[in-house]
């Protein structure tokens, strides 16, 4: 959204920001202490790591979302869009096709994500029946996230350009085909999370 259409917001966006500084620096400031007490280096406690490793590592640690670009890291993007894409495997094919899954479309999402066409791409297995029935049956789901409303049509020249790049990896000589099919697609809006 445009920054005039926010509502008084940007005063928000500033404070998040000081409050967001504050929370890397105690981050920061707990790093240091923990690999201190393991790992303690001939000046005693004090340990010679960059604030950019500590920050690093902080976050890891943390579980906050990042992702490596280039020599630094980054905080992930919030979707605007999840598109959610549901796969049946072909019989007895179930492995083969998570495999093909990662081999092949998330090699071109992550390459996707790197040049700023989506926030995450996700393989999920679908591991209890819950209340599918047997004819509605998934096997996998493939989420992509897109930084835009519009989806994989606001990105779909640049990532076309990827998979024409990009060179099919077969699993037990099999391609997507033989594996299974996509049975259905769903798209959501984020709302709220914790």
């Amino acid at each position: 959204r445009h920054p005039s259409e926010r509502d008084g917001s940007t005063t928000n966006d500033a404070a998040a920001s000081v409050k967001a500084c504050g929370r890397v620096r105690k981050i920061e400031r707990i790093v240091r202490m923990r690999f201190a007490r393991l790992n303690p280096n001939k000046r005693g406690n004090a340990l010679m790591l960059s604030r950019r490793q500590i920050s690093v590592a902080g976050l890891v640690t943390l579980g906050w979302p990042t992702v490596a670009v280039g020599s630094g890291v980054r905080e992930t993007p919030a979707p605007a869009l999840l598109v959610q894409t549901f796969l049946r495997a072909n019989e007895g094919r179930r492995r083969a096709l998570g495999r093909f899954i990662e081999l092949n479309w998330l090699a071109m999402d992550r390459e996707g994500i790197e040049q700023g066409l989506f926030t995450h791409a996700t393989l999920l297995e679908i591991v209890g029946a819950g209340e599918i029935d047997a004819d509605d049956r998934i096997d996998y789901i493939v989420e992509v996230g897109y930084l835009t409303p519009g989806g994989y049509g606001d990105v779909s020249a640049r990532f076309d350009e990827i998979r024409s790049r990009h060179r099919m990896t077969p699993v037990d000589g099999l391609l997507f085909a033989d594996l299974g099919r996509v049975v259905g697609e769903r798209q959501l809006r984020p709302v709220a999370s914790a």
